[in-house]
């Protein structure tokens, strides 16, 4: 097989899978359903838009329109994730939920990578800041800051 190139790894359930290792870890011992993390996915590839340090990735038109796609790839890195005991299910009476497992902070510390201290940095300000709201309360920053891009770029938010 050969080598992935970072273009094909963009975006692919191994990136997308780390990314919620690294958000499970900041949120830790706290867990996070499969919609909260989609919303916590969007806010940290964007934190600049909410607040927070430079965004990892760019301020693109469209960016909006990311949400709807993230799911079955969080779904995805999250299987992936589980299978090497990153992340672990939680089944509870309000259904399932995700948890970084007890292998999730050494094998993101066995990175050294500034792209991924960066992503770290901000899994922790997006835990910190969002880790406690309500996906109610997400889901009504996110279409304030979505209304706000439509603004910036036209309709193509």
């Amino acid at each position: 097989m050969g080598q992935m190139s970072a273009r094909s790894l963009l975006n692919s359930p191994i990136e997308v899978g780390i990314r919620s290792v690294a958000l499970l870890a900041a949120l830790y011992p706290r867990s996070a359903d499969i919609s909260t993390l989609v919303l916590l996915d969007h806010v940290l590839l964007h934190t600049s838009d909410f607040g927070g340090a430079e965004s990892i990735h760019p301020p693109v038109p469209g960016r909006g329109s990311q949400i709807g796609l993230k799911r079955g790839l969080i779904q995805d890195g999250l299987y992936l994730a589980g299978a090497r005991g990153l992340v672990e299910q939680v089944v509870g009476t309000s259904g399932i939920s995700y948890v970084a497992g007890d292998d999730a902070h050494p094998f993101l510390q066995s990175f050294d990578s500034e792209y991924l201290n960066d992503l770290q940095e901000r899994c922790k300000w997006v835990a910190r800041v969002f880790g406690d709201v309500s996906e109610e309360q997400l889901r009504g920053v996110l279409l304030e800051v979505v209304g706000q891009w439509r603004e910036e770029f036209g309709d193509e938010a």
